[in-house]
């Protein structure tokens, strides 16, 4: 059976080829009457089309698995944590946060090529990176429902090769928490590999500032971003709506912030497809109340 993508390049080769020759039947429109058909197809393909292998009626059914598993968990002790699999281990959920001790060992029981159905407020990053690890050598989609916050979008999201964002989810980054910690954390602009002005980051408090991406992080950013990378990734547009909250106040706030689709072949390897990005601040801000629930400032990156 032919797919939706394979139809709309049979409908688009189909198009273009009357285009072509209706072009030499009245040249003097020629140029102009190919490039507009075929800059209309182009346009359709990017915002229509999905990639062979994403079955989006198949993310649906896991997602809605996943959250009658999560309501069956609520108020049982003998709840298995944020991670479920389903019996016949193709799907493997995760719900909530991710804590310093989370067990990862039922990841590893995923079946080959399965679903990592997910959604996060963020977390830890070394149990992150552990989990992500293990998804990316079962080779399992991620599928991304609801909401992705913080360290979920710097790792779940990349884990491995294949992630689908479905419709109304909201994937947003942001630098570590403004509260100091041990050790304490400093605040500071870099500049950053990509020459694209001033960034600002939080970490360690060293005398010049620096890279504070750590080796763990470019380990595992290794083979899921494109070089150069510092994390955590941005938008030029986002980056200097940051520098110029934190120059305005001198206080660097817990600002998170969207990034346009885009951008994302020029920052991640890993194929990331959106059902539907966000059309707007307002709606961004909308999905902020409904899923997070607190007042964090979130930036819609356009």
């Amino acid at each position: 059976m032919l797919s939706y993508f394979m139809i709309l390049h049979l409908i688009c080769g189909a198009v273009i080829i009357g285009a072509w020759r209706e072009a030499f039947v009245r040249p003097k429109i020629r140029w102009t009457a190919f490039l507009v058909i075929l800059l209309q197809m182009c346009s359709l393909r990017l915002v229509h089309a999905e990639p062979d292998g994403f079955d989006k009626d198949s993310f649906y059914r896991a997602v809605r698995y996943c959250r009658q598993n999560a309501l069956r968990g609520l108020g049982s002790m003998s709840s298995p944590g944020p991670l479920s699999l389903s019996p016949d281990k193709r799907i493997l959920c995760f719900d909530g946060p991710i804590a310093a001790n989370l067990n990862v060992s039922l990841a590893r029981s995923l079946a080959e090529g399965g679903l990592f159905v997910v959604r996060s407020n963020g977390g830890i990053a070394a149990p992150a990176i552990e989990l992500s690890d293990i998804i990316r050598d079962r080779r399992a989609k991620v599928v991304v429902y609801d909401y992705c916050y913080s360290a979920c979008a710097l790792f779940f999201l990349v884990a491995s090769y294949e992630t689908y964002v479905l419709r109304g989810a909201l994937v947003a980054w942001h630098n570590t928490p403004g509260i100091d910690t041990a050790p304490p954390l400093c605040t500071f602009l870099v500049d950053p590999h990509d020459g694209g002005g001033p960034k600002l980051q939080r970490g360690p408090c060293i005398e010049d500032g620096g890279d504070v991406i750590s080796g763990m992080f470019q380990e595992f950013f290794k083979d899921r971003a494109v070089s150069p990378f510092q994390v955590p990734p941005d938008s030029r547009y986002v980056r200097r709506r940051l520098v110029a909250m934190y120059a305005d106040s001198g206080v660097d706030r817990d600002i998170a912030w969207t990034i346009h689709p885009r951008y994302y072949p020029g920052l991640f390897k890993t194929k990331i497809v959106y059902e539907a990005y966000p059309e707007s601040q307002s709606e961004v801000d909308d999905m902020a109340a409904a899923w997070l629930g607190w007042k964090t400032k979130i930036i819609y990156d356009p």
